[in-house]
């Protein structure tokens, strides 16, 4: 009787959510007469414009001096020819996109190329052209104004002498210049499309985006920044943080827990007006996404201690405690609450709150704390390796994967600041990488047991010990 407590457990926590949905009248999915299109690609508004496209930043006396990537005064160059951002309106015409708005709103639905709830991350100005300019066009995608704000407040205003010298928060403050030299506004400006922001209702993906085929969001900002075509010093970055990398990833953890529990409170509050709740995209997807048989590697592997619960958020604070523990204990009540089978919406948008309030005191102190030695790095590269390898078998893959992401972020720091780029330095790290990856089969977006149980074991286990031999070897390599 034993064996099956925790598939019972999970039909409960599957019967009690699912109840909490269908009491309500309207469908989680929208009507297809819900589907708000743009008709033209083009900006409409000439009267004081807020956004003003690409080409007022692409002249060659500005940001279009040369044809040489990477270099200052070529910024559109790297953008245009190497920035990702820049294929992200060409992605809603893939087969996908057009599968995925079909699936929402039905087989008449307009392209994706022309959807409001597309537009919003995968252009600038969240798909609006009301208040843009008329050589404003979407199809320039994610481009200068969705990092550095609408240009219009300041467009001119940094052309002219003096601009240069005020510091970057004063021409945030007075002339709406968005401060991305400081890193908890980049990681806030990141979050926004690759988290989601509570202030614009389509800028996130919700459960019914991920059923129609969206892949779930689980962004990282340290690694997204290191893998990213950089349009300015990184020079200046590494002086200004000689602990680049290793703060970028701590004040990134913090900064997506906060944008994560900002949609947590904001979903809260919408649900009073009839918006779903819970939002099941916040809750871990095995919970409920899994073989429910006696021996299924998921009940064994994944839950073992949460059977009968989702838990909230596996991702985005899958290692907050190793960044900042103070900041996941201010996260403890609301973790309880969600791990409910129905949190109570009033409650959580109160816990959600209160657990903003230690957030963003504990993001000011990772942002502006004196920087770590490389001794203190080295220290704690051991330290994770070895948690890590201890309790991989306990861990889930959400807290793998953001483990190895600090690893990552202090060998990077390691390597330019002591000069370690050997093979045999970089070996224990692509271990590790590649067994982590190595739980992804062809196809797949998030890990998934093999149908086979017997196989998915064997795999499962053989892909631990490729971790914990990766992990120790990544511990041994510090002197």
């Amino acid at each position: 009787m034993f064996r099956f407590a925790p598939i019972l457990a999970g039909l409960t926590v599957l019967a009690a959510m699912l109840s909490a949905v269908l009491a309500r009248d309207e469908s989680r999915l929208p009507a297809p007469r819900s589907q708000a299109v743009v008709e033209s690609l083009a900006g409409t508004c000439t009267s004081r414009p807020d956004y003003l496209g690409t080409a007022s930043c692409t002249s060659s006396s500005c940001h279009h001096k040369s044809e040489h990537r990477r270099v200052v005064g070529s910024e559109f160059v790297t953008w245009n020819s190497e920035d990702p951002h820049r294929k992200a309106f060409d992605t809603l015409y893939s087969i996908r996109s057009e599968r995925m708005v079909r699936n929402l709103y039905g087989p008449d639905a307009a392209s994706a190329s022309k959807t409001v709830a597309c537009l919003t991350c995968h252009a600038t100005g969240e798909g609006q052209l009301s208040k843009a300019s008329t050589s404003f066009s979407l199809v320039d995608a994610v481009s200068c104004e969705s990092c550095h704000g609408p240009a219009q407040p300041w467009l001119a205003a940094h052309t002219r002498g003096g601009f240069k010298e005020l510091d970057a928060a004063t021409k945030e403050r007075d002339f709406g210049l968005w401060n991305t030299k400081d890193l908890a506004r980049r990681a806030q400006v990141c979050s926004a499309c690759h988290v989601g922001n509570p202030d614009v209702p389509l800028m996130q993906v919700n459960h019914d985006l991920i059923a129609a085929g969206h892949p779930r969001l689980n962004f990282e900002f340290s690694s997204a920044l290191a893998k990213y075509p950089a349009h300015w010093r990184m020079a200046d970055e590494h002086a200004r943080t000689p602990d680049h990398a290793w703060r970028s990833w701590q004040v990134g953890q913090i900064a997506v827990a906060t944008a994560a529990v900002r949609l947590t409170e904001a979903r809260a509050r919408r649900s009073a007006d009839g918006a779903p709740w819970p939002e099941f995209a916040e809750q871990d997807c095995f919970s409920c996404h899994k073989n429910l048989t006696v021996d299924s590697d998921r009940v064994a592997y994944r839950t073992p201690t949460t059977a009968g619960r989702a838990p909230w958020q596996t991702w985005y604070t899958g290692a907050l405690d190793l960044a900042d523990s103070e900041a996941y204990n201010t996260l403890a009540s609301l973790k309880t609450h969600m791990g409910k089978p129905a949190p109570d919406a009033a409650t959580t948008a109160t816990r959600a709150r209160k657990a903003l309030e230690g957030l963003t005191r504990r993001i000011a102190y990772a942002t502006d704390r004196e920087p770590w030695t490389t001794a203190q790095e080295l220290e704690a590269s051991t330290r994770i390796a070895r948690f890590s390898s201890v309790n991989a078998e306990k861990l889930t893959w959400e807290q793998q994967a953001q483990q190895f992401l600090a690893l990552a972020a202090l060998r990077d720091d390691l390597r330019r600041r002591q000069g370690q780029i050997e093979a045999g330095y970089e070996l224990p790290y692509l271990t590790v990488r590649d067994s982590l990856l190595g739980q992804f089969p062809n196809g797949y977006d998030s890990p998934r047991s093999d149908p086979n149980e017997m196989r998915a074991t064997r795999d499962r286990q053989l892909l631990l010990k490729r971790l914990q031999d990766g992990l120790d070897g990544i511990a041994r390599s510090q002197p």
